[in-house]
């Protein structure tokens, strides 16, 4: 082959690749989105770098993407692409940038004038260096505006913008397609954690209400392997899918006999068991859609407990690790044996609770270490359970070790919660080996607010040592934040709210797992109202564990706990009916519209808006009510209450509506919690004993101990000082006798 003729192949094929990948960097989607693929056939994949520009600034700086290949996939080859701009001032002999994969460097660009706006760097990565697994995609650049190196440390020019269309172009084949239960949830989701489900629970026409509640179970299993992309699930009835057009997976949750024969025929292999096994069966469809098959999973058995314990197996990730093939039979035995080793890993929330702290390593954090620049920073996040309120003493210590060599008068680290700095301490030689150092929490932190507390850390060696210093790989700058020895500390309260930013906190125990809750549905719900229901539950999965959730269609005989989940189109939902007539609700649906005779309504919110309501019952429980007068608004309000975005700020608000432009009013409505008066006295109590626990109470207790010493001696000494005296007797005189 000529070198004209090869110079044409890498010509044709450098355009054929950029054109691709800037038509798919147009519908560059969320953060981390590694799913935005071509039809199947093609085999070709663009996982996206960032969803938003990444600033590098320091001396030497770098980004990182771990990319997960799958087991079930070839790659033939990739090409990494980076878009990129960068300072004016930086010199082009010194600054650099460099694209390595697991360490090893594939392409490197000087940065100068001709790169310094709209500029791209590619390497080519062989399919031989992508084997299955997670691999470190990493962009390395080195800034310098400066010949010396300490004139470049505190310098504001040196940045490096990676745009958010840099993106990594796979070409791939898939080597297996015999679907296994041990790769659960993949198909119904991408195996990047990322991008809407790709899946339709469907249950049989004539489904109970104990099918439904396993339906619904595998909902939150899906929710707690990928909680994005919630109001993409999906729980439909058998005879509202439409195979042709519809070309999502499908996991079926149904007794067998409820199944049209021909699906039935896929158990007639298994042998006869008894009626409480679950049966698990995974298989590819014969029909192919334009995506590619359909796989479809069963989670079936002879009677409903064998539905149920179809679903509960499949929540229990360490019972699927160890399953081969594409089948299962589970029994009660199985069943519980599967669930005393998932409870073997601890929860770090649940130690949370029981312990009153919870440390770093417990939370999944590595040993976090600052070097090689001035400023760095790190950040760790604890997701509050939302009925909690902490109180006085609750913080997070931090166990810290650093470089001897910086110089105490300038370096110091920096702790701030939810951006609020909340301590600084200067670095010195002396608690160099070990440093405590204890950030408390914010006072203002709502019930159920997420922590997240960053370390910055200014790092200055002495002004002699900065001009000898020429190796900024070096470890003269450190900080270590050791993980097993740092701990959040969580003094709380369980306090109830109906703040919609909280969901589902009101319904939730002390063990902030879910309490015994009714999902009630319309007697004949709808296809619309099935799915919204699902998108709710997928939007509170974090917190929903076991069978917590009961579903049922609403009919006389329905035992329906105090803590409810209402779902309702145009006043369809019999229950939602006596709720209103019992004035429960602030805002009400009817098959006119919404109505209220407290909250304000507009006409076109009662006639094409949704509400969402959380509110305390009178004699005790919590109600949750989705309404709306459209099966598209309630999907439309359904989706808000899943993601919470439009939700995250409601501390205080216990409604929202949502009208037909897609705008959410957050709105406040008078609901109080049902407390008897021995709850009010010992929640008062429990306040008060915690306050008494931390420094400050103890403080204040000896201030008051103190005082009360204080005076009781000076009431002593007044008393010895100052008690009137005996008055002497005075002598009697002889009167002289007449």
């Amino acid at each position: 082959m000529t070198e004209r003729r090869k110079r044409r192949r890498r010509m044709i094929r450098f355009f054929t690749s950029v054109a691709l990948c800037i038509s798919l960097c147009l519908n560059a989607g969320e953060a981390f989105a590694v799913a935005q693929p071509l039809p199947a056939s093609e085999s070709l994949q663009n996982t996206f770098l960032t969803s938003t520009n990444q600033t590098l600034t320091p001396v030497t700086s770098r980004f990182e993407y771990f990319l997960h290949v799958s087991p079930r996939w070839t790659v033939r080859s990739a090409d990494y692409t980076i878009y990129f701009r960068h300072s004016s001032t930086l010199l082009p002999d010194l600054s650099s940038v460099s694209l390595l994969v697991d360490g090893v460097p594939y392409a490197s660009a000087w940065l100068g004038p001709s790169n310094q706006e709209g500029a791209q760097l590619t390497a080519h990565i062989p399919g031989s260096a992508l084997t299955p697994g997670f691999h470190q995609f990493s962009v390395a650049a080195n800034l310098r505006s400066h010949r010396e190196l300490c004139n470049d440390l505190t310098e504001p020019a040196n940045w490096f913008v990676l745009e958010k269309t840099s993106l990594i172009h796979l070409d791939y084949a898939h080597s297996t397609q015999a679907p296994e239960l041990q790769m659960f949830p993949f198909p119904f989701l991408n195996e990047s954690g990322a991008g809407p489900w790709n899946v339709n629970i469907v249950v049989p026409d004539e489904a109970s209400d104990r099918e439904l509640s396993a339906a619904y179970r595998v909902v939150t299993v899906l929710a707690k392997e990928q909680a994005l992309n919630a109001s993409s699930a999906r729980v439909i009835k058998l005879s509202d899918w439409t195979p042709d057009t519809d070309t999502r997976h499908l996991i079926a949750v149904g007794q067998v006999e409820k199944w049209p024969e021909e699906w039935q025929k896929h158990f007639a292999d298994l042998a006869s068991t008894g009626l409480d096994v679950g049966l698990l069966r995974e298989i590819t469809s014969s029909e192919t859609t334009t995506a590619g098959p359909r796989t479809v999973l069963f989670l079936s058995g002879r009677s409903e407990r064998g539905v149920e314990i179809a679903s509960e197996a499949l929540g229990l990730s360490t019972f699927r690790e160890q399953l081969a093939g594409a089948t299962a039979q589970v029994n009660e035995d199985v069943l519980t044996a599967a669930q005393a080793m998932q409870k073997k890993q601890p929860d770090p929330v649940l130690i949370a609770n029981q312990e009153g702290k919870v440390t770093l390593k417990q939370l999944k954090y590595n040993e976090t270490t600052l070097s090689n620049v001035q400023t760095s920073s790190a950040s760790f996040v604890f997701n509050t359970p939302p009925m909690w309120k902490y109180t006085k003493g609750a913080g997070v210590k931090l166990h810290l070790k650093y470089s001897s060599l910086l110089d105490d008068k300038r370096s110091a680290v920096i702790a701030s919660v939810n951006g609020s700095p909340q301590v600084s301490k200067s670095l010195s030689a002396q608690t160099a080996g070990g440093l405590d150092l204890f950030v408390p929490f914010p006072e203002n932190l709502q019930v159920g607010e997420e922590v997240r507390v960053n370390v910055h850390a200014e790092m200055y060696l002495d002004t002699n040592s900065c001009a000898d210093d020429n190796n900024p790989t070096g470890m003269r700058r450190y900080l270590t934040i050791d993980p097993e020895q740092s701990q959040f500390v969580l003094p709380h309260l369980d306090q109830e709210t109906a703040a919609l930013a909280n969901f589902p906190g009101a319904f939730l125990s002390k063990n902030s797992t879910l309490e015994e809750t009714t999902a009630v549905l319309p007697s004949k719900p709808s296809a619309a109202e099935m799915t919204a229901l699902a998108q709710i539950v997928a939007g509170a999965s974090n917190w929903l564990e076991g069978g917590g959730l009961e579903v049922v269609r609403y009919h006389q005989d329905a035992q329906i706990r105090n803590k409810v989940w209402v779902i309702d189109t145009a006043g369809d939902n019999e229950y939602l009916q006596s709720m209103a007539e019992n004035r429960e609700l602030a805002i009400r649906s009817t098959p006119a519209g919404l109505q209220s005779d407290t909250v304000p309504l507009v006409n076109t919110t009662q006639t094409n808006g949704g509400g969402i309501q959380q509110v305390f019952r009178p004699n005790g429980g919590t109600a949750l009510v989705a309404a709306a007068t459209t099966a598209e608004m309630l999907l439309e309000t359904a989706s808000v209450l899943a993601e919470g975005t439009d939700l995250s700020n409601a501390f205080k608000e216990a409604a929202a509506l949502r009208t037909s432009d897609r705008q959410t009013v957050l709105m406040n409505i008078d609901t109080k919690p049902y407390l008897s008066l021995p709850q009010r006295i010992a929640n008062s109590l429990t306040e008060t004993y915690g306050y008494l626990r931390t420094a400050e109470g103890q403080l204040v207790l000896f201030g008051i101990s103190f005082g009360i010493t204080v005076i009781v001696v000076l009431g002593y000494v007044w008393k010895l000082l100052w008690r009137p005296r005996k008055k002497k007797p005075k002598r009697r005189r002889d009167r002289p006798m007449k």
